[in-house]
């Protein structure tokens, strides 16, 4: 990355993302420590943070409307082809983990390769493999709004938008309570989608937002109080994610929109400050250590239990997160490596 598309980078989201990815994996290793139990919250802020990058690209983007049809399906195609290989990459990874211990039968792995993309399948056993479905509800919710963002645009922002978001939180809370449990089915899908359906929304109606209030010049005070609040919120948020009490999902899901309010209008301190290539790698590796980290969890806590190690929270947490990021290191060497030699490694499979 040159020094020119960095300073058209948000660094401060960059490191957002990993931290968000780590507390995530706080989250579902705490399931075996009864820890970090509200640790999920950390997808909601990838889903608006996605919505509102998602928004402000297309806002920004001249389309006819002929040509509609086509650009969705091609912003369909180059989705699925960014992912398919982290897909693909977990399945066979997972294979003799869930063999071994998750006792996978063949018909689980069928089940479990169908669950990789979402797909409804009876008696579906998803173990290592059902962590794909925020990307799959992030790839499908994109792919619906694409077209109706290109054509109407800012009836969509601002009118559709806050409708969304206003029915689809009140059906998850009336219906359910909490917003987590992305696998729980609702009437016509499961509840992951919904939830995707909502906070892609708020980020598409924080971009309408932010936009109308670009051009508000701040004070050197203001910047310092907003950037202390900021920093603040994004603790508390990480604070209360650890809290055994239901009210606290709908306080972090508040808070971590008041503070992508101040990060993602770049007039914080912070904006200035993570705007380097370090941050910007950490946020690709925040991708590798979401997907594959259930492969490294379940067999940290098999080897704990099999060897007893007895290793505390703390301490499997640690090793977890330095194996996820030398892991996810390894993933992106080979990803680059294969893209500089895309052409070679075609000719070894396609005769030309």
């Amino acid at each position: 990355m040159n020094n020119k598309n960095i300073k058209l980078h948000n660094g401060e989201i960059s490191i957002l993302k990993f931290l968000f990815a780590l507390l995530i994996l706080a989250f579902h290793l705490g399931g075996f420590y009864d820890k970090f139990n509200y640790g999920y919250i950390g997808v909601e802020f990838f889903f608006i943070v996605s919505g509102f990058f998602f928004c402000k690209n297309l806002l920004n983007k001249k389309v006819k409307d002929s040509e509609i049809p086509s650009t969705t399906y091609e912003y369909l195609k180059k989705n699925f082809l960014k992912f398919i290989s982290y897909y693909l990459i977990l399945y066979l990874l997972a294979i003799p983990i869930s063999f071994l211990i998750d006792k996978f039968s063949v018909i689980d792995f069928v089940s479990a390769f169908f669950g990789l993309f979402s797909l409804p399948v009876p008696n579906i056993k998803l173990g290592i493999y059902g962590i794909t479905w925020y990307i799959n509800a992030m790839i499908l919710i994109e792919f619906i709004l694409y077209p109706l963002l290109l054509k109407f645009k800012d009836k969509i922002v601002y009118i559709v938008s806050p409708i969304v978001i206003f029915f689809s939180l009140s059906f998850l809370l009336i219906n359910y309570g909490i917003i987590g449990d992305p696998w729980q089915s609702t009437t016509f899908c499961f509840k992951g989608i919904v939830r995707a359906l909502m906070d892609i929304n708020i980020g598409i109606f924080m971009y309408g937002i932010l936009d109308k209030i670009k051009d508000i010049k701040l004070t050197e005070f203001s910047r310092f109080i907003i950037t202390t609040l900021e920093i603040t919120g994004y603790i508390l948020v990480a604070y209360l994610s650890n809290k055994h009490t239901v009210v606290v999902e709908f306080a972090m899901l508040l808070i971590i929109i008041l503070c992508l309010f101040v990060t993602l209008s770049e007039k914080d301190y912070l904006n200035e400050f993570s705007n380097n290539k370090f941050f910007y790698y950490l946020e690709k590796l925040s991708l590798p250590i979401y997907v594959f980290q259930f492969i490294f969890i379940r067999l940290i806590m098999y080897l704990n239990i099999k060897f007893t190690w007895n290793l505390n929270f703390t301490k499997s947490f640690i090793l977890l997160v330095v194996v996820s990021i030398l892991f996810g290191i390894l993933v992106l060497k080979l990803f680059n490596f294969f893209s500089k030699h895309k052409e070679q490694v075609k000719e070894m499979f396609i005769k030309k």
